[in-house]
């Protein structure tokens, strides 16, 4: 197997804007692109923004056993650059139940 780093086809563009766990200095995160609508939010100050892109460290990611409402959202930022940064890994073989309804709003 070579030792090249292998990308993900869909990558965070300058000045996207991202939702995060707070743990931005762990060893490894799971970035998550939504499809459809974009994640609204709103920051303790009381203004509100809305983000495509959800990170989260490997941690908060098994706590939330799969499901992307179970993670705690601590922060959010744009994204920076337009190189890759986002590399394919091989599968774990974890698989969680999916326990999101697509017909629920």
């Amino acid at each position: 197997m070579s030792d090249e780093k292998q990308y993900t086809e869909v990558q965070p563009k300058h000045n996207d804007p991202i939702i995060h766990c707070g743990h931005l200095g762990a060893s490894n995160h799971h970035f998550f692109k939504v499809s459809g609508e974009p994640i609204k939010f709103c920051r303790p100050d009381g203004t509100f923004g809305k983000a495509e892109w959800l990170v989260a460290c490997n941690v908060c990611w098994e706590k939330a056993k799969g499901d992307l409402r179970n993670i705690r959202i601590c922060g959010d930022g744009t994204w920076i650059g337009d190189e890759p940064a986002i590399t394919k890994t091989e599968d774990t073989g974890r698989v969680y139940e999916n326990k999101i309804d697509p017909l629920a709003n």
